[in-house]
């Protein structure tokens, strides 16, 4: 749920009880990791500071972002899926990281705090990096899904090969 212009309002607990209060059957959250390593809900890799100045989310610790954007506009992965996943429904879209020590370090805090939490709502994993869902895949008893490409489709050789990695 978007708040018009206003990106910040995206993936943070307004806009969660929103979607929650408004009796929707499923969210979908998007995952940058922190330069402290901790999976938080955002969708850019970049924040804003002035109109010609952005830093990358990777680059800060949790806390600067925190001071950065306000503390009620920053919720962790593991705290969405702790307040919310017994609400509603999660899709959980991991954005890409580019090296693969992130990659590591992502894929085992996705997997661990979907695996350590049991909910009586679904909970899928998705990402449009292939490497990384594998490994989240391999680490976690949950639902994935590797995204492609918006409205472009899918020949059956690539779904073949989709399938062989044992998405769902």
């Amino acid at each position: 749920l978007e708040g018009g212009n206003d990106k910040s309002y995206e993936n943070s607990r307004i806009a969660l009880d929103n979607v929650v209060a408004s009796k929707f059957d499923w969210v979908e959250v998007d995952v940058q990791t922190t330069g402290d390593g901790i999976p938080i809900l955002m969708h850019d890799p970049y924040i804003q500071l002035s109109n010609h100045e952005k830093v990358a989310v990777n680059s800060l610790t949790l806390e600067q972002i925190i001071s950065i954007l306000g503390e009620n506009k920053v919720l962790t992965l593991e705290e969405a899926v702790s307040m919310y996943s017994d609400k509603i429904n999660m899709l959980i879209e991991v954005k890409e990281v580019a090296h693969i020590s992130e990659i590591l370090h992502t894929g085992r805090e996705v997997a661990r705090i979907v695996r350590e939490r049991q909910s009586k709502n679904k909970i899928i994993v998705d990402s449009f990096q292939e490497d990384l869902i594998v490994s989240i895949k391999h680490q976690c008893n949950c639902e994935t899904g590797l995204d492609t490409p918006f409205k472009k489709k899918l020949d059956k050789q690539a779904l073949k090969y989709i399938k062989s990695m044992n998405m769902d």
